[in-house]
């Protein structure tokens, strides 16, 4: 949240739009200016002789002029509230940024785990063939295997070299990619975990549905609906005539040491009352277009709130599911190893052959891959859930070992 550059970025709109909602309130309030000048003139008057006769005048002026326009139909004081409202928009753009950063160094951390814990899978594979390899060179080497046999053996162990190369490609592209989110050099040399962090309990029924109203994309996409309206009622205020006031008083003289005298002084007080008579139709077509961007911004929160409450379910459902899987995966684990183990001996007593061998070491690296992704998946789930409900659950998360380790080879 410190370092990153593209929360830097939505931290600085957040104040562009403070500062332009500043500004869209000041014309409610009178302006005051002042001023002082100085000036010299030359004037050419002709006599009745003909000749010219030139004469010089110098002015000195010091004068403060305030001015202030009411607001007869509050147009200034929406555009005062849209400003406002929009800074509210870019306050919940920056802590949705916020919020969707943190689950992406979440989601990436968890993943870069995984790749971990996945090459460590694939590396213990790999040590088992190789075991496998130096059984079966001793039997072809008694004449009890095949040379087809060492040669499938080796084919599976060259696989399995690739497959460890392929993993720690994506554990240092994962490293990488979690360094650039936290702001630092892309070297792979983030320190990560040793295994999946611990997922809680499933989170059954009983969100409340006005719970997804934390979401701050919604809060930013309500903002924008209110400035939209706001913005609205500024351009019908436009129809209608506008009252300025506007008072200047100040000193004038001739001579520079004349300017402090209060005999020079001088004031001038002005009302000024402008209504629209023709305009080509510009006032009442703006009047439409911001009309048309309210009605936009009504249909995007729309859209944003079914969005948000279908993220709900189907994060509630997947979660769900996973679980299901994740049980039913544990049993299919157990049961590879158990038969991987049963078909080594078998191997080793002449009873089986080397394909039935390297088939049950596939299926059990087969099923120790999926769990550790399933793992990986729920916890992911998770992270969805907190994300379409801006931020950690509002129910209870009883606290339940779904890490899948038990019982796991």
């Amino acid at each position: 949240l410190t370092h990153n550059h593209d929360l830097a970025a939505s931290a600085a709109r957040l104040e562009q739009a403070v500062a332009a909602a500043s500004a869209a309130g000041a014309p409610r309030w009178p302006r005051l200016d002042a001023g002082a000048s100085a000036g010299r003139s030359r004037t050419n008057i002709s006599l009745p002789n003909g000749s010219l006769r030139r004469q010089y005048s110098t002015s000195y002026a010091a004068e403060f002029q305030l001015s202030w326009e009411v607001d007869l139909w509050g147009g200034l004081a929406a555009q005062a509230r849209a400003g406002v409202a929009r800074s509210q928009a870019a306050a919940a753009d920056l802590a949705s940024a916020e919020l969707s950063l943190a689950a992406a160094v979440a989601r990436i951390y968890i993943q870069t785990v995984h790749d971990r814990l996945q090459l460590a899978l694939a590396e213990d594979y790999h040590t088992n063939l190789a075991t496998a390899l130096t059984l079966v060179r001793a039997r072809h080497a008694q004449g009890e295997a095949r040379a087809a046999d060492l040669a499938l053996t080796e084919s599976e162990l060259a696989q399995a070299a690739a497959s460890i190369a392929a993993w720690r490609r994506a554990h240092g592209a994962g490293l990488r990619a979690l360094e650039v989110l936290l702001g630092r050099y892309p070297a792979a040399q983030v320190q990560t975990a040793a295994d999946l962090p611990q997922l809680r309990g499933p989170i059954g029924a009983g969100i409340p549905a006005d719970a997804i109203l934390r979401r701050a994309d919604l809060q930013a996409s309500a903002a924008r609906l209110l400035a939209a309206n706001e913005a609205t009622g500024a351009a019908r205020s436009d129809l209608f005539p506008r009252l300025s006031l506007t008072a200047a008083g100040g000193q004038r003289a001739s001579d520079l040491s004349d300017l402090l005298d209060p005999k020079h002084r001088v004031w001038n007080l002005i009302g000024n009352l402008t209504a629209p008579l023709f305009d080509g139709g510009r006032r009442r077509a703006v009047v439409r277009q911001r009309q048309a961007e309210a009605d936009a911004a009504l249909a995007a929160f729309r859209t944003a709130a079914l969005t948000a409450l279908r993220e709900v379910e189907d994060a509630l459902a997947a979660q769900q599911h996973l679980g299901d899987e994740l049980a039913a995966q544990q049993e299919a684990a157990q049961a590879a190893t158990l038969g991987a183990e049963l078909l080594r001996q078998q191997y080793e007593d002449g009873q089986s052959d080397v394909l039935e061998l390297l088939s049950a070491g596939r299926q059990l690296i087969a099923r120790r891959v999926r769990l550790l992704s399933l793992r990986r998946d729920l916890l992911l789930q998770r992270l969805t859930l907190y994300r379409a409900l801006g931020g950690p659950a509002l129910t209870p998360e009883p606290t339940a070992d779904l890490s899948g380790q038990e019982g796991e080879p």
